[in-house]
């Protein structure tokens, strides 16, 4: 039997075993909800991170194939553009269902992340070189699969939404002022070497009489004379372009001289440059020619 102060020894005891097992349950009941928390919050960026690296890479590849079919032809990639986008629009207007079916027809073109990039790996290669084996049209294909691709991931995927590209009305307007302006470029470009040819062929005292004033052609340009009340200017035809454009000169106690894009009625407009240099060439040449 146990006397009374034994018994008031154990009931203490029992007390303390009691808060100690009550604070030992709440304390590692907290510590599991907070290690449960850091690995939910972690788990989430892991999925962040790797969603935002393939979104990066996706946006990489698209870059490089835009790029070279925007060198191949500006208004041939606007127009495809403008469908593509008008495309995009009807997409948006299915049920969930459609648009992963959509995103699963791409997939199953490319199965990897790898299957976009028809490039290669080599990063001193040049896109034009890179992309010689592949058409307008099969490249414009990839480049339609892997834009609608990054689109759809950002409607049904919240984590690529805030890493991925659409194809919004911002990048059709932006495409649209972008294609015009390196039109522009390339037109300006071309308007400098036909006044070094232009030059070239008069101090040669080539030039071809017509009813409306002389005009001298050579195999990439037309030129004539335009008549304005303050510049002396020559129109000049591009025929690679299928473009017209003019020079003037300017002479008061200094000289200027000035370019500008036109119409077929030699018409004045302001150019809309590019500040980069581009090539005007636009096709591969051969070691050997056969001539006949």
């Amino acid at each position: 039997m146990f006397t009374s102060g034994q018994i008031d020894v154990l009931s203490v005891l029992s007390i303390v075993f009691a808060f100690v097992f009550l604070f030992s349950t709440v304390y590692y009941w907290f510590r599991f909800r907070i290690a449960d928390q850091e690995r939910r919050t972690l788990s989430y960026q892991i999925v962040s991170s790797e969603v935002a690296d393939n979104a990066l890479v996706m946006s990489a590849l698209e870059r490089e194939v835009g790029n070279e079919l925007m060198r191949r032809n500006a208004p041939t990639y606007l127009s495809n553009f403008t469908l593509l986008h008008a495309s995009w629009l009807g997409i948006l207007q299915r049920t969930e269902t459609e648009k992963l079916e959509v995103l699963n027809e791409i997939t199953n073109r490319y199965p990897k992340f790898s299957d976009f990039n028809v490039l290669g790996n080599w990063s001193h290669v040049l896109y034009a070189d890179g992309f010689s084996m592949y058409s307008d049209d099969d490249l414009w294909s990839l480049y339609e699969d892997m834009r609608l691709f990054n689109a759809l991931k950002c409607e049904l995927n919240p984590h690529w939404r805030n890493h991925g590209n659409t194809l919004s009305d911002t990048e059709l307007h932006r495409v649209q002022t972008y294609c015009r302006q390196l039109e522009d470029t390339k037109l300006l470009g071309h308007l400098h070497r036909a006044r070094q040819q232009y030059i070239m062929l008069k101090q040669l005292g080539i030039e071809e009489k017509e009813e409306d004033g002389f005009k001298i052609e050579t195999p990439d340009y037309i030129f004539k004379p335009v008549s304005h009340f303050a510049e002396r200017r020559t129109g000049v035809y591009i025929k690679a372009l299928d473009k017209y454009g003019m020079w003037g000169l300017f002479s008061d106690e200094k000289m200027f001289l000035s370019y500008y894009g036109a119409n077929e009625n030699f018409e004045e407009r302001t150019l809309d440059t590019l500040t980069c240099a581009i090539s005007l060439e636009s096709k591969a040449y051969d070691t050997i020619q056969r001539l006949s």
